[in-house]
């Protein structure tokens, strides 16, 4: 599973793509050597788009924008945005964190690493975009929530009084009710990681490429192969792998731990989520650019 953590893709990736991955030629590419498509010219020499997908760093950022693609057009299959007002929270947040970690000049920051503002705020609505498309192949229902609260009833009392600042004296004015939304949280992250390598089977094997920059079909199988067609195979036989162990029956699951509460010596759960922190609604952002990225958990790599 690619990570909803960083997706960074190269500005050079994204050109490149807009010219020979999706067939596109540009007023500024021209044809030669025998109707090969010039992406651009550099030290006084054309370079061919062909050339490019050659170099594997350049098909490295290639597969990160497909991925990254698919990712959007599946959100937007599913009437999945993101609200202008919280991506511009989570902009100010990140820009406040940067401030705070000792940047005083945010635009020499910015060019030090390769980057403009509005690429920061790209990163952080793909991560939120991604973690909102994950969030929704997850459903819970209300007997889960009320069963949780039945098992874990004083530990989410005790959270609850804990996040609102409120003493103990108002524990019995704590209802299942003012609970829901802090379990469903814990149910969903505890849920998330298995969420988001189905949903990257499912979106990757919905990707589709052509790359009309190379003109030799056989040439152009073998890169269409090495950009996505490989890992789609990949894809498909984990995914037979994975029904092979089940034998067609599902693992008997257990509830999430309580928010807060680890259990000593015993190793967390595939997919069993950290203890919720003091803002647990917070999570939906990035963890800013680092190195010239910007970042979000567990997804793919890169900005569009």
């Amino acid at each position: 599973m690619l990570s909803t953590r960083a997706l960074t893709v190269s500005l050079l990736a994204v050109a490149f793509v807009a010219l020979f991955a999706a067939g596109c030629v540009g007023p500024s590419t021209s044809k030669a050597g025998g109707g090969r498509q010039v992406v651009m010219t550099a030290n006084g020499r054309p370079v061919y788009a062909d050339d490019l997908l050659k170099s594997f760093i350049i098909r490295r950022d290639l597969q990160q924008y497909i991925v990254i693609d698919a990712f959007r057009a599946e959100a937007k299959r599913r009437n999945i945005r993101v609200d202008p007002a919280e991506l511009a929270k989570k902009v100010d947040e990140q820009k406040k964190q940067l401030t705070a970690n000792g940047t005083e000049d945010l635009s020499k920051y910015l060019k030090e690493r390769g980057m403009t503002e509005k690429e920061i705020s790209d990163s952080i609505e793909l991560n939120m975009l991604v973690d909102k498309v994950v969030e929704s192949t997850i459903t819970i229902t209300d007997q889960e929530l009320k069963e949780t609260w039945d098992k874990q009833k004083a530990t989410y009392v005790d959270e609850y009084l804990k996040k609102n600042k409120l003493p103990d004296t108002e524990k019995k004015n704590v209802t299942f009710d003012k609970c829901r939304d802090m379990i469903r949280e814990t149910l969903v992250g505890s849920r998330k990681m298995e969420a988001q390598g189905t949903l990257f089977n499912s979106v990757m094997l919905k990707a589709t490429l052509q790359l009309d920059g190379i003109s030799d079909p056989a040439e152009r199988k073998i890169y269409e192969a090495l950009l996505l067609t490989d890992t789609q195979d990949r894809v498909k036989e984990s995914m037979k792998q994975e029904e092979a162990q089940k034998g067609g029956a599902p693992p008997a699951t257990s509830p999430p731990p309580p928010p807060g509460e680890v259990q000593k010596g015993v190793p967390p759960a595939k997919g069993q989520p950290p203890a919720p922190k003091e803002n647990p609604k917070g999570n939906g952002g990035s963890q800013g650019p680092k190195g010239g990225q910007g970042g979000t958990s567990g997804g793919p790599k890169g900005g569009k």
